[in-house]
C-alpha cells in the first residue's frame, strides 16, 4: 500500500506569537553568567562551607572498594549537596595535606542496588582548599564577554533570550502542523520503521540521562522500570515518529527540498570544524550516515517551508 500525504500547504492550525522577554527573565540570565564567571582561587587555610576542595577519594562498603566510587582531582564545593547526605558537611574543617575518612550512609532510594541503605567510608585526600571570588555585575563582566559595557551585555542578553523564544514558538508551531499531516495521511508504518523510530527514541533518552551520570538502564531502574516495559510504553511516540519522518521526506522530494551537492559538503564541512573531526574520521561518518545527514538537512529546510505555507 502506497503512503497517501494529506493537504501539506495552505493550513491553518494557529501560529504562536514569541513569549515577550520579561525583566526577570533578563536579571536571572544576568545572575547567571556571574555564576558560572565566579572563579575559586587556591589557599593555605582550612576548609569552610562554600569553599570548593579539590580531593582524592576512594569508597569502601563491608571493607571492600565498590565500583564508581573512587575519583582523583575532583572539585568539591561544600555546600552544594553534589555527594551524598553527610558527605560535604564532614570535609569542613581542614586543610591541604590532610587526610579524612568521612563516614555516610548511602539513602534507601539510591540507583545502585548493592549500596541502597549501605554504610560506607570514603577515605579522601585534601590535595587543595580553593576559595570562591564571586564575579561582579559590571563592564569588566561585559568584557570577558567580548563586549564592552554591561548595558551591552544587557542588551545581548536580552536578544538570546529573544531569539530561543522565536526558536520555541517556530518549534512548538512545526511540530503542531507534522502532527496534522501525518493525523490526516495514510502512511503504512512497517515494523523496520517502528524499530528505527524506537531505536531513535532510546538514543534520544539515553544521552539525556547520560548527562547525570547514568546509563538508561539505571535511570529506569529508579522508577522501576526494565528497558522492555519502556520499549513498550514508547511504541505509540515511535510510530508518530515515524509518520512525521515519512511525511517530511514526501515533502522534500515533492517540493524539491532535497539538498544539493554543494549543501551537504557545506554542512559536513562545518560538523568535520565544529567536531574536529580529522579525515578517516569523516570518511567513516559519511560512510555510515551520509543519507540519514541529507535528511535531516532536508528536514530543515521542510521545517521552513512548512512554516512559511501555513498559517
Amino acid at each position: 500500500m502506497e503512503n497517501k500525504i494529506s493537504q501539506y500547504k495552505g493550513l491553518v492550525i494557529g501560529k504562536e506569537e514569541p513569549t515577550p522577554v520579561t525583566e526577570r527573565e533578563i536579571t536571572d540570565a544576568l545572575n547567571e553568567l556571574v555564576n558560572r564567571s565566579t572563579t575559586f582561587e587556591a589557599q593555605d587555610k582550612v576548609s569552610e562551607l562554600h569553599d570548593v576542595v579539590n580531593i582524592n577519594f576512594e569508597g569502601f562498603a563491608d571493607g571492600v572498594a565498590f565500583e564508581g566510587g573512587k575519583g582523583e582531582n575532583y572539585d568539591l564545593e561544600l555546600g552544594s549537596h553534589t555527594f551524598i547526605p553527610g558527605f560535604e558537611d564532614q570535609l569542613v574543617g581542614y586543610k591541604k595535606g590532610d587526610k579524612v575518612d568521612v563516614k555516610v550512609t548511602f539513602p534507601e532510594n539510591y540507583h545502585a542496588e548493592n549500596l541502597k541503605g549501605k554504610e560506607a567510608i570514603f577515605k579522601c585526600d585534601i590535595n587543595e582548599v580553593k576559595v570562591k571570588k564571586v564575579a561582579s555585575l559590571d563592564d569588566e563582566l561585559a568584557k570577558a564577554h567580548g563586549l564592552n559595557t554591561i548595558e551591552e551585555l544587557r542588551e545581548s542578553v536580552k536578544a538570546e533570550i529573544e531569539h530561543r523564544n522565536l526558536q520555541k514558538s517556530f518549534n512548538n508551531y512545526f511540530e503542531k502542523v507534522c502532527t496534522h499531516i501525518a493525523a490526516n495521511s495514510e502512511i503504512v508504518i512497517t515494523p523496520e520503521l517502528e524499530e528505527k523510530g524506537l531505536q531513535n527514541l532510546l538514543a534520544y533518552y539515553e544521552q539525556m540521562v547520560a548527562q547525570y551520570g547514568m546509563t538508561l538502564e539505571q535511570y529506569l531502574q529508579m522508577g522501576g522500570k526494565t528497558l522492555e516495559e519502556f520499549k513498550e510504553m514508547m511504541k505509540p511516540e515511535a510510530i508518530k515518529g515515524a509518520k512525521v519522518n515519512a511525511v517530511l521526506e514526501y515533502i522534500a522530494k515533492e517540493e524539491n527540498l532535497m539538498p544539493s551537492e554543494e549543501e551537504v559538503n557545506f554542512e559536513l564541512d562545518y560538523l568535520q570544524k565544529a567536531y574536529h573531526l580529522n579525515d578517516e574520521q569523516l570518511k567513516e561518518f559519511k560512510d555510515r550516515n551520509l543519507e540519514e545527514f541529507k535528511l535531516e538537512i532536508a528536514k530543515r529546510k521542510v521545517a521552513e517551508f512548512l512554516i512559511a505555507n501555513n498559517n
